[in-house]
């Protein structure tokens, strides 16, 4: 979320709009002691980008877990306190950017690194260009950030930006983070906006001053202001960003920070108006062209404000008469200020086709509506019974709530416990998924579907189960349908309601002056009378129901884009319960709905109580994970049990183990529904994995955490195959993480398992994974030498599942045949064949 060209803005403008200031240790010792409110996804992406670390490979999760340590005890160690805040679900209005964020961040790269050679796609500038995030990264930072001591992890149940600033102020805090919303919203206690990318740390020297790195210090040479650098200075191991300098207690931090006050003095507005003014700009909820080509962001930033501002002024100004014309317009005050002001953005972008009043009221609209999302963002709640900003796990009772509701809480508990993904939380409550995506091959399904959709499909069935979901009635379409052909057939009708519904809300006010210096208080005053609105409401089981309204809209727009031309458009589910899922199709993200299967048909839900699945016992939860995955073994069983203290060290193993299973289950499954077509067949032959790449996979977990010696190690070779063996790989992790998340099956870290508690820890699987080992064991001309390590994983993961591995193949590629006891008919050999290098050996054959 952010306002589009505002943090160029801010940095062109710094010198005006922001005030350097310098935290430091000396010895260990803070100069002061701060609280900071920290933006959870900036934090994780500024790490991920700086450390610099390879991503093509799928991630290196212990050093991104080191880093994240690093940073947060030197944040630490200077004084700072830190609250960090992680986004929850999306609002449904923020969905059309959801995926043009993955088209562009996901799909994109994709796409390019397969069609570019494999020398260029490899260099470090086409890496830098196309980078696409760890699929595992976000578990990874949060179970590290929450495994802290002195570090408070909190998750909102929206959008995180207002929540962050509401925070922020209770704390009398900063905010740190890289977005510059940051600089839009207020709150009382507020002190300011530090962005991460404006970091810059350094090491006291001797003399007393300290050491920076002067080329990030904003050298504005159009301004009077200098800053002063002593020369020939020697600079101890300066570090810009927010990666500190490691292994030291003295320490100095500069960081710029910027006040919504100042901004708003700068432009000209009032301090509540700068939501407005993000808003008409463009942000993450609105994108509208009010502007020329030819002008850059800086100045479509000061066209926004000049205008709005030169419009707020003339309905403030002391003329009676147009203050009486903006007090009684039918829009209202706030309203009319936003039509005006849209209406001579538009004039200066085409004065010669001026904009019509229908043009103007569906803008204001689109403004209103984009303005609100700031406006009540930080009271957003995904369960309309309790406070997003104000819960704390373990404080609800359920002994008072029906069973469906004890699941509700039990989930909203795990989740800001840290031990639900918020995208699972985002299905529950609005039947809406974004599964993960990662590089893989554009020219193949996407894993995905492939691998991960059947898993999703048992995890929407539990949601059923315990009420979650909402359903989609088909007679709420056809009143909408009706409610609209009477809306065309009278129009008139509906200009007067609409008419006596403004009048109403202005006649409160019969005083023209007090009306007008209520609306001078809070200018936003108007606007908030059109929260119902907003795409949420309280349905009957207590959860909030998603707008599919908004779905549709996002699918018919996503159909009509479709490069492939299919005749049949989506429509909106007619089922009791399904999902739409927004999964990679070729080159583009499309949304697919999926119907939910009625759990009463299902092998593991006894009916006769019909008690929801994440209410059973611990051992019959997971008795239904392993049986949904296939991998009820003794094994793993005795893994996951943990009795013998061998097998409590191999626990952190288990996940891994299942994905393996998982994946070689599946495509031997999708091998063997292939009967009719030779061809498909064989490509479904050559998804499967071999015994070679099994092994080489399963040995470099069993050395994942020993990552430090691998940065020295020259990187592996980048093959199409080890891309995809990784991403089916990661994506089956993912998935399955996310079943064991929706039975209750996911302890935060930190914790002891107890014997009746979950068995599997969030985070401690996601360290064993090295992607740079995974590609080197596998493009590697002799298979890695199996340690007993690696030995006792084969055994737990290949039992029973042998068969479904890839037949070897000798020279020439063809399969090795089996040694078998089955008679096999006799073949007369072709005398034709040539079998001596000789020339002569075809005559002797003629002799015959």
């Amino acid at each position: 979320m952010g306002v589009k060209g505002l943090t160029t803005y801010l940095k062109e403008n710094r010198h005006k709009l922001s005030q350097v200031r310098e935290f430091q240790s000396v010895n260990g010792i803070p100069s002061e002691s701060v609280n900071v409110v920290v933006d959870g996804w900036s934090l994780l992406y500024a790490i991920y980008i700086q450390s610099g670390e390879p991503w093509v490979y799928g991630g290196e999760y212990t050093a991104l877990s080191r880093y994240a340590e690093n940073v947060v005890s030197a944040w630490k160690l200077i004084g700072f306190c830190p609250t960090i805040v992680f986004d929850g679900p999306a609002p449904p209005i923020k969905y059309r950017t959801l995926i043009a964020r993955l088209q562009d961040s996901c799909v994109k790269p994709s796409n390019l690194f397969f069609r570019t050679s494999q020398a260029a796609r490899t260099t470090p500038r086409s890496l830098a260009e196309n980078r696409i995030a760890p699929p595992l990264g976000y578990t990874t930072i949060v179970s590290t950030l929450m495994a802290m001591d002195g570090v408070d992890v909190k998750f909102a149940e929206g959008e995180a930006d207002p929540y962050i600033v509401t925070l922020a102020g209770k704390l009398q805090a900063y905010v740190i983070g890289k977005d510059s919303d940051f600089v839009v919203f207020n709150s009382e206690g507020y002190r300011g906006y530090i962005p991460l990318d404006e970091l810059v740390w350094s090491i006291p020297a001797e003399n007393g001053g300290f050491q920076i790195n002067a080329d990030t210090i904003p050298n504005d040479h159009d301004h009077d202001f200098q800053p002063v650098v002593k020369k020939k200075q020697r600079r101890q191991s300066p570090n810009d960003g927010v990666l500190p300098p490691t292994h030291q207690s003295n320490l100095v931090l500069l960081v710029s920070i910027y006040e919504p006050t100042l901004l708003a003095i700068h432009v000209d507005l009032p301090v509540p108006l700068l939501p407005l003014l993000g808003a008409i700009i463009g942000n993450d909820y609105a994108s509208l062209d009010f502007f020329r080509s030819s002008e850059s962001v800086v100045e479509r930033v000061q066209r926004v404000a000049s205008t709005l501002s030169l419009v707020l002024k003339e309905a403030q100004s002391n003329n009676a008469k147009k203050t009486r014309q903006i007090l009684h317009t039918s829009n209202g005050g706030a309203m009319d200020v936003i039509g005006t002001t849209i209406e001579r953005l538009l004039l200066w972008r085409d004065p010669k086709n001026p904009p019509t009043a229908d043009e103007i009221d569906g803008f204001t609209e689109t403004i209103v509506q984009s303005t609100l999302e700031y406006a009540v963002g930080s009271s957003a709640s995904l369960f309309p019974d309790s406070d997003a900003n104000g819960f704390q796990p373990g404080t609800l009772d359920c002994s008072s709530l029906n069973l469906k509701e004890r699941v509700q809480t039990l989930y909203q508990q795990a989740y800001h416990l840290g031990v639900m993904h918020f995208r699972l939380m985002e299905t529950f409550c609005r039947g809406v998924c974004f599964p993960g995506l990662f590089l893989e091959d554009p020219d193949k399904e996407s894993v995905a579907r492939s691998i991960g959709g059947p898993i999703r499909r048992s995890i929407w069935q539990l949601f059923v189960c315990g009420g979650g979901i909402p359903e989609t009635d088909s007679s709420e379409d056809k009143d909408s349908d009706e409610s609209e052909d009477k809306d065309a057939a009278n129009p008139d009708d509906d200009d007067d309601d609409d008419d006596d519904e403004l009048i109403d809300v202005i006649e409160e006010d019969t005083d023209d002056a007090q009306s007008f210096t209520e609306a001078e208080e809070d200018p936003l005053a108007v606007l908030r009378g059109r929260i119902q609105r907003m795409s949420f409401s309280e349905s009957e089981g207590g959860l909030l129901e998603f707008d599919r309204s908004i779905t549709s809209e996002v699918l018919e727009e996503v159909e009509e884009e479709d490069e492939e031309g299919e005749d049949e458009s989506i429509q909106l589910p007619r089922q009791p319960k399904s999902v739409t899922e927004f999964l990679r199709k070729g080159s583009r993200i499309v949304p697919e709905v999926n119907p939910v299967v009625d759990i009463l048909d299902t092998f593991w839900y006894d009916s006769a109580d019909k008690i929801p699945v994440q209410l059973r016992s611990l051992s019959e939860r997971i008795n239904i994970f392993l049986r949904l995955l296939g991998s009820d073994t003794h094994r793993i069983r005795e893994m996951i049990s943990g009795r013998d203290p061998s097998d409590r060290d191999m626990r952190k193993y288990v996940l891994w183990i299942l994905s393996y299973r998982w994946i070689l289950q599946t495509l031997h499954s999708r091998c063997e529904e292939i009967d009719d077509n030779a061809n498909r067949k064989r490509l479904r032959e050559q998804e499967k994995w071999t015994r070679a790449e099994s092994e080489a996979i399963l040995s470099s977990l069993s050395s994942g955490q020993q990552e430090d010696n691998t940065n020295e190690a020259p990187l592996p070779p980048v093959t199409d195959r080890a891309v995809q063996l990784t991403a089916q790989l990661l994506t089956a992790f993912g998935t399955i993480q996310w079943l064991a998340q929706a039975l209750l099956l996911m302890a935060p870290p930190g914790e002891q398992l107890l014997q009746q508690g979950p068995p599997l820890i969030l985070g401690e699987a996601e360290k064993l994974f090295s992607g740079r080992i995974v590609h080197t064991n596998l493009t590697q001309q002799q298979p890695p030498e199996l340690s007993e390590l690696s030995k006792r994983l084969w055994t737990a993961a290949s039992e029973g599942v042998e068969n479904t591995l890839a037949e070897p193949k000798g020279k020439g590629g063809k399969k090795v045949k089996k040694n078998d006891n089955r008679a096999s008919p006799k073949v007369e050999p072709r005398r034709t064949f040539i079998t001596s290098s000789s020339r002569f050996s075809v005559l002797a054959d003629l002799d015959t």
